[in-house]
């Protein structure tokens, strides 16, 4: 039996209106209203509580902490509320960054590697392990990386350009010619 398309459209109407009635529409909607209305920390931790499912209140919090650590605390709270989110990830290895905690910056990603997450979060991963190795002055690590990074489905080709020539000037300036001209080569084939 194969049901009009008319039919469907009343049935959805009232599953929708359902849906909306009870918040589960709204929430998001009411959250992200609400945080223009926002004038202190205080108000934002409490509307971050009352809607933790609002992946936007996370990040929002965190770029609006003036203080790093606590930016980095908030959004490592709302992972645990959206695991793949990469508005509540990528944030993180670029505050471990500012903060110059590599070996940090290096444990999260291959803690996020090690799990399924999207393509993009995979390739920002790998990005971000290229930086944490650079920064351990570990040129060779951060070359075996970059090749990893060409190989995620997510990566851009810029950010990945970018990643070889860093590799190319760290190897530049240990006085690794040969190892520089290699790593140029494939940042200019991006």
């Amino acid at each position: 039996m194969r049901l009009a398309r008319t039919s469907f459209l009343p049935a959805l109407a009232v599953l929708l209106a359902a849906l909306s009635s009870c918040g589960i529409l709204g929430r998001p909607l009411n959250a992200m209203r609400d945080l223009r209305d926002v004038q202190s920390p205080s108000q934002l931790d409490a509307l971050r509580g009352r809607d933790p499912m609002v992946t936007d209140l996370w990040y929002v919090s965190a770029i609006h902490t003036p203080d790093q650590e606590r930016a980095l605390a908030i959004l490592e709270r709302g992972q645990r509320f959206h695991p793949h989110d990469p508005r509540v990830i990528i944030p993180q290895f670029t505050l471990l960054s500012e903060l110059h905690r590599p070996t940090e910056q290096l444990e999260k990603a291959q803690a996020i590697l090690a799990t399924g997450q999207p393509p993009e979060v995979r390739a920002w991963s790998r990005l971000f392990s290229v930086d944490a190795y650079l920064a351990l002055d570990d040129p060779d690590a951060a070359a075996a990386e970059a090749l990893k990074l060409g190989g995620e489905r997510g990566a851009d080709p810029v950010l990945l350009g970018q990643a070889w020539a860093r590799v190319a000037l760290e190897y530049e300036y240990l006085g690794r010619p040969d190892e520089a001209d290699a790593a140029l080569d494939s940042s200019l084939a991006q």
